[in-house]
């Protein structure tokens, strides 16, 4: 067969890497992986392939066949995001609720019948066809990759560029004889005690009494630096302000490369590693966190990468596993994140010291567990407000909470070190009853009120065997580790004044203003 002959059937494998590229392109700003976006292609070229082999046995027709192929494709993959453009759309029929999944469906099952028995019986010439797909799916690769080359070469900056410079140079950092483990728990979008009760009338006082009980020192009215978990955390584990990524990378920028490489290898792992760590890392399903260079042990037990599972979404397959509750957005973290207190529960066991950090994209959404930890199905989704999902959600995680640190404490001698803090709040049910609706967060429009709920947090230490007189109600987590080092290391790093800054929205992260007046108790 010749190269002309082979070109003709080749739009089914431009449809099978479009959606892959195409995704990409319109999320080049978050971080993805190399591995997924090498084995993406991969199986969607594989499974193109194997689609057309078969329609080729059936059909007797290769051109034939790759037109069927390529028009399956096309709405199996394009699935997702009409359905986002549809999100509110559903009728009532003899009192009966017919949603937008199953009008969606039923819609896509109607075209591609229609679709196929009319390329089935299609007499005559295939070629004005065939040129058409052809070049259909070479434009919309070209123009997603366009969009790819433009982005990196506008926003794209070395890694080398992102020293601050700013923190001080420490040397002789000196412990005591037996070095205590150290855990550093960032939980996501947990709120403050203040904000669970005036915004979700939860009362959180059975948790945090008893963390008290236990010893730690709550700081009540602390707040997140950054209003962004990338920006959080880059800020907290590097010990300082990270306003100066605006000047490097532009306040038009969308880049999250700047502040990832600041996550990816951050200073606070690089300390205790020099003083003897070994550094435990458990990532999240979030590309930010999932792994860590840095670690001497990644673990990401069952965990489903954040693209993959956005692109999932995207595909007929979806609806039709979210509604047998088998697998989706809901369920699929489940083992990961059980998986991960199981293992957080058993690192006394290894060989010691360890520096542990681990983010839990917990009461953050999905809510996929209920106040007892069941799996929480997409009929229960309909059912609940947000307010009353999050906070079954984050009951669970207290619970969860509360077994871990009993046994941390009863089973680590000397007594650990420990941290639990939020990286940011939830933003308000408003903003999240739509997807995407969080990226109209325009945090200089917003209330004070709905700020407060953004960046208020959850902030609990416990430091054994050292004076807390240190600690205060309003300490940041920019402070949680320079008064760490300080405690423990005799680091004699100076603290900074607390303060909060915002951005633009979330398509400007460094675009960033102050609002340490507007988050001011009074």
């Amino acid at each position: 067969m010749n190269v002309k002959r082979l070109l003709n059937y080749s739009h089914p494998f431009l449809f099978a890497l479009f959606p892959v590229i195409f995704l990409h392109s319109h999320n080049i700003n978050e971080l993805w992986s190399i591995g997924e976006l090498s084995i993406l292609p991969a199986i969607t070229l594989i499974t193109a392939s194997l689609l057309l082999l078969l329609c080729r046995l059936i059909l007797r027709d290769i051109d034939r066949a790759a037109l069927i192929v390529s028009f399956f494709l096309f709405l199996f993959f394009s699935y997702g995001y009409f359905n986002t453009i549809i999100w509110n759309l559903q009728f009532t029929v003899f009192g009966i609720t017919i949603g937008r999944n199953i009008l969606l469906f039923t819609l896509w099952i109607i075209i591609l019948i229609t679709g196929i028995t009319i390329l089935v019986k299609k007499r005559g010439d295939l070629q004005p066809l065939t040129s058409f797909a052809n070049i259909a799916g070479l434009l919309m690769i070209a123009i997603s990759l366009v969009n790819i080359t433009v982005f990196s070469i506008r926003y794209r900056i070395s890694p080398k560029k992102l020293e601050s410079g700013a923190f001080p140079h420490i040397t002789n950092l000196k412990g005591q004889d037996t070095l205590r483990d150290i855990y550093y728990i960032m939980l996501d979008r947990y709120a403050s005690a203040g904000i669970l009760k005036s915004e979700y009338r939860y009362d959180n006082s059975e948790f945090i009494d008893f963390l008290k009980n236990r010893g730690f020192y709550v700081a009540s009215r602390s707040t997140s630096n950054y209003p962004r978990t990338g920006l959080s955390l880059a800020s907290s584990l590097n010990m300082e302000y990270i306003n100066y990524l605006s000047d490097i990378a532009g306040e038009d920028s969308r880049d999250a490369a700047p502040f990832s490489a600041l996550v990816k290898n951050h200073r606070l792992g690089n300390i205790m590693k020099s003083l003897g760590y070994r550094y435990v890392h458990f990532g999240s399903t979030n590309a930010l966190t999932r792994w860590n260079k840095q670690a001497d042990v990644n673990f990401n037990k069952f965990m489903i990468p954040e693209f993959t599972m956005t692109f999932y979404k995207t595909t007929m397959l979806y609806p039709i596993s979210e509604k047998l509750n088998l697998f989706s957005e809901y369920t699929s973290p489940r083992s990961s994140i059980l998986g991960k207190f199981e293992r957080l529960a058993a690192i006394p066991d290894i060989p010691h010291p360890v520096f542990v950090f681990t983010h839990i994209l917990l009461p953050h959404p999905p809510y996929i567990f209920d106040r007892d930890g069941n799996a929480v199905s997409h009929a229960d989704h309909e059912k609940k407000s947000i307010n009353e999902l999050y906070i079954d959600q984050l009951i669970f995680t207290n619970k969860k909470l509360m077994a871990l640190v009993d046994s941390l404490l009863t089973k680590t001698e000397p007594k650990p070190v420990i941290v639990l803090q939020s990286d940011e709040g939830p933003f308000p049910s408003f903003y999240l009853e739509i997807l995407e609706r969080y990226k109209l967060f325009k945090y200089r429009q917003v209330s004070d009120r709905e700020l407060r709920q953004k960046m208020e947090i959850l902030n609990a230490y416990y430091l054994p065997g050292r004076d807390t007189t240190a600690l205060y109600q309003t300490i940041t987590p920019v402070n949680s580790f320079r008064l760490i080092l300080n405690l423990y290391f005799n680091a004699q790093l100076e603290l900074l004044p607390d303060k909060n800054y915002a951005i633009e929205d979330e398509n400007h992260p460094y675009a960033m203003f102050e609002v340490t007046e507007r988050l001011t108790h009074k």
